[in-house]
């Protein structure tokens, strides 16, 4: 039985996505992803499989096809940092799964900052709402990946409310891409700022 591939696409542009993982997505006989990967990467001689809800549709097909196709499903960022594997990870043992990292866009806006990350919370409230703020104090920087809900200002207004111990905030948007663009500010201008923007934060105690 073939193993299921599970690909980190990395932090947007196509040029962060690695080797290895270009090669299998060339070689699969199936890709499973987003519009915007199936329109860059799924060749004539391909399926390709748009990967929407409901999930449980997605395993179904999955289940019956991956004992003779080379099947390949394309995730953002780290396939293994709050991606759809963890979910994949709760249908199938994961000896069936064959995973390859991606660069995150947590890693990359810590490496654009020139920020090490060894005492950080990294953590993500896209589409989640964990209470991560009694814990944060020992860390001395928050990586949080956001969404329209938990946005930069909101993530500063929760972090004055509570008198957390940090003072600055980092914005990055459209990270990778050519109209990427990463803003430093005070928690008080975080609390005023609005963006549309697909983005990824830092808070910092510096």
């Amino acid at each position: 039985m073939k193993q299921i591939n599970v690909i980190g696409m990395g932090p947007g542009s196509e040029k962060y996505v690695l080797p290895i993982s270009r090669e299998m997505i060339e070689r699969s006989e199936v890709l499973i992803a987003a519009k915007r990967y199936l329109e860059r990467y799924c060749s004539d001689n391909q399926e390709g499989i748009l990967l929407t809800m409901p999930y449980e549709q997605i395993i179904k097909w999955i289940d019956e096809h991956r004992m003779n196709r080379e099947i390949s499903i394309l995730v953002s960022g780290d396939a293994s940092f709050y991606s759809f594997t963890s979910f994949l990870k709760r249908h199938f043992q994961r000896s069936e799964l064959h995973i390859l990292p991606g660069i995150s866009s947590l890693q990359y806006l810590y490496a654009r900052l020139g920020l090490s990350y060894e005492n950080s919370l990294l953590t993500s409230l896209h589409g989640r709402s964990p209470d991560i703020w009694h814990q944060v104090n020992q860390y001395t920087t928050i990586g949080i990946l956001t969404d329209q809900d938990w946005n930069p200002a909101k993530i500063a207004q929760e972090i004055s409310v509570r008198r957390l111990p940090f003072s600055t905030l980092y914005v990055g948007e459209n990270l990778s891409y050519e109209n990427e663009n990463i803003v430093k500010m005070t928690i008080e201008e975080g609390m005023l700022y609005n963006t549309s923007h697909i983005n990824a934060v830092v808070v910092s105690n510096e």
